[in-house]
């Protein structure tokens, strides 16, 4: 009535996790709150606050399109690299798809937002 049993290998790796962790997890980053707390008015304010709220959406579309105005390059670096190093067409294709849902969210992004955006749309459109 006994299932598999593992291999005491995978015992002693599944311990050594749960005491120490999985040495393979990245490290956190350092929590970052970027917003700006609402003053008293703003809170005492229906009307300020939805202001407050509206320029809070803005900061973060801004930071949107500046990370992903930063990060296309790298994508398009990666795949560059990927190519002439010989990797897989599956891979390559799973980059350049991400390459494109890129590009397509912050073009989606710029023509719903566009004092969010700056001048990132405008730069590519491939």
């Amino acid at each position: 009535a006994a299932g598999p049993m593992p291999s005491p290998q995978a015992v002693r790796a599944l311990r050594e996790s749960m005491r120490h962790g999985d040495p393979r997890t990245p490290p956190l980053a350092p929590p970052t709150d970027l917003r700006e707390p609402p003053s008293a008015a703003e809170l005492a304010d229906p009307a300020l606050y939805q202001q407050y709220e509206q320029r809070q959406k803005q900061n973060v579309y801004a930071s949107f399109a500046s990370a992903v105005d930063q990060r296309i390059p790298k994508l398009e670096a990666m795949i560059a690299k990927g190519r002439a190093e010989g990797i897989s067409e599956a891979q390559l294709a799973e980059g350049e798809a991400k390459l494109a849902k890129l590009r397509e969210q912050r073009n989606q992004l710029a023509a719903q937002q566009p004092s969010a955006d700056g001048a990132s749309a405008e730069e590519e459109q491939d």
